[in-house]
């Protein structure tokens, strides 16, 4: 702890971006996949898979993400437990192709179950956007990414980078594998 409050104190802090990608090829059509990224309601906390974020940090998992409205402006509104709420306004809408938003925050409801210094809107976390992308493959399948891209402002941003990979991206995989159950 020493040592890192003291690389805190003698470095000025440089903003990086970073992006955490996951995928899973779903033996489904794109057609079949889209509602599901649009109305994903009622999830079941024995839906998914296990994650660190979610599992052993304790944040809660998803329990909807709901569109309201169609094409850019829409906005996708999701919820994890009964506590945690943001929003994802879209910024890209092809449909059956893309689903692109930028995230905001409307409230504290994901730093009280984190570490303050890692607020999703904060001065040394950003999360600023995220979406999924449907890549059509042979055979009827298609490979469904998500990604999520943040700014991290710290003395040693590979600790956030770490930490997006091991928490967002564990998040990651737990939403997709929901989405494969659905579909």
């Amino acid at each position: 702890f020493a040592l890192l409050l003291a690389i805190d104190l003698l470095h000025t802090p440089q903003t990086e971006r970073f992006t955490v990608t996951r995928s899973v090829v779903l033996d489904a059509e794109a057609g079949e996949i889209w509602p599901h990224l649009l109305d994903l309601q009622d999830i079941q906390p024995a839906e998914g898979r296990w994650n660190f974020a979610q599992n052993i940090m304790q944040i809660p998992r998803p329990s909807a993400a709901v569109v309201q409205g169609r094409g850019i402006g829409a906005v996708r509104y999701a919820k994890w437990g009964s506590d945690i709420r943001f929003e994802e306004h879209i910024t890209q809408w092809e449909e059956e192709q893309r689903l692109v938003w930028a995230f905001v925050f409307p409230d504290n409801s994901i730093s009280r179950y984190t570490d303050p210094h890692i607020s999703p809107d904060g001065e040394h976390l950003k999360i600023l956007e995220g979406g999924y992308v449907l890549t059509p493959l042979p055979g009827g399948r298609t490979k469904l990414t998500l990604h999520t891209r943040y700014d991290a402002k710290t003395p040693i941003n590979l600790y956030a980078a770490l930490w997006g990979e091991i928490a967002l991206g564990g998040i990651q995989s737990n939403i997709l594998k929901i989405i494969e159950g659905r579909v």
